[in-house]
């Protein structure tokens, strides 16, 4: 109950603060769409989204240009099993 409480008076608290319903507003829409966005396309057959985030590595995503398609093929299963091995 006191838990509840905490949480009313800290929802209050923040309606008394104008400028801040428009930033949660627009937070909650923009999350709103990106989660519509996300279950929408990655059900598509033909489009993909990479996580390109800071959690990611940014290596596995770069462009390369390699001498001769051993060294390419060498670098892709490298790629490749990191990619699995992250899940």
């Amino acid at each position: 109950m006191a838990k509840l409480k905490a949480y009313i008076k800290r929802i209050t608290n923040q309606f008394k603060q104008p400028g801040l319903l428009p930033k949660k507003i627009w937070m909650f829409l923009t999350k709103l769409v990106t989660r519509i966005f996300i279950r929408f396309f990655s059900n598509s057959r033909h489009l993909f989204i990479l996580d390109l985030s800071k959690g990611s590595d940014q290596d596995l995503y770069s462009l390369h240009n390699f001498e001769n398609s051993s060294d390419y093929a060498k670098n892709q299963k490298v790629k490749t099993s990191k990619k699995i091995a992250e899940g």
